[in-house]
């Protein structure tokens, strides 16, 4: 664990600066599947609307975490920990693409 942790520090601006990125697609991605998520579960367009509200904004809270959190672990040099939040973003942004792909949702093919 230490080897892998020495090996990674020289990245850590780097690894900063893209989980900064990755944190922004997760969420444009975000913004655009929850209304597709809720529609499917609400039983009128004016709750579903509600919902999708209701959605971004935690999506908001998630958004302002990952960087957060991305934030904390540079500034401290926990290099295993910032990784560990970039493996997360990105199987966050997976799953957002697989729902959507999955339900239909717009750009699904």
């Amino acid at each position: 664990m230490e080897e892998l942790s020495r090996a990674i520090v020289p990245f850590l601006p780097y690894l900063l600066a893209v989980n900064l990125f990755l944190t922004l697609v997760d969420a444009s991605v975000g913004y655009h599947v929850a209304p597709l998520l809720v529609s499917s579960e609400a039983p009128d367009d004016g709750s579903a609307q509600q919902a999708a509200r209701w959605v971004r904004r935690l999506l908001a809270g998630v958004v302002a975490l990952y960087a957060f959190l991305s934030c904390f672990a540079y500034f401290q040099g926990q290099p295993l920990f910032l990784a560990g939040i970039t493996a997360v973003i990105l199987l966050d942004i997976g799953s957002q693409i697989f729902i959507r792909r999955r339900m239909g949702g717009p750009g699904a093919e």
